[in-house]
């Protein structure tokens, strides 16, 4: 099972996204729901990367690490405003709902926590 960690702390502005594990809906290399995964993880931590560069974010307390150890991705940052933060928010949104979407119809393969996630 892959589980997925949202975190949203609006109070210090740190956004964290974090996948683990492997979804086991199809063989090792071929599982449709780990290759969706891994496009939306990667297509946020694009929008991070850009994020630091243009400085919307703390570049040293941004960490990217996606499609390095399978099974494994971690984006992190903190933002330097809170409408810098409101737009990484507003950015995450669509990886969200296809992570939500894909636990309502994979819900032995997908998991999704929430911390603090408090807007």
């Amino acid at each position: 099972m892959v589980t997925i960690t949202v975190y949203k702390d609006k109070s210090s502005r740190r956004i964290k996204l974090t996948a683990e594990g492997h979804a086991r809906a199809g063989d090792p290399g071929r599982d449709p729901v780990c290759a969706g995964i891994s496009a939306m993880m990667i297509g946020y931590a694009k929008t991070v990367m850009v994020a630091a560069q243009t400085g919307l974010v703390n570049e040293e307390q941004t960490r990217v690490n996606v499609g390095g150890r399978p099974g494994q991705g971690h984006i992190e940052t903190v933002c330097l405003t809170e409408e810098a933060y409101n737009r990484l928010v507003y950015a995450m949104m669509p990886a969200e709902l296809f992570f939500q979407g894909l636990q309502e119809s994979k819900p032995n393969h997908v998991r999704i926590l929430c911390r603090p996630c408090g807007g």
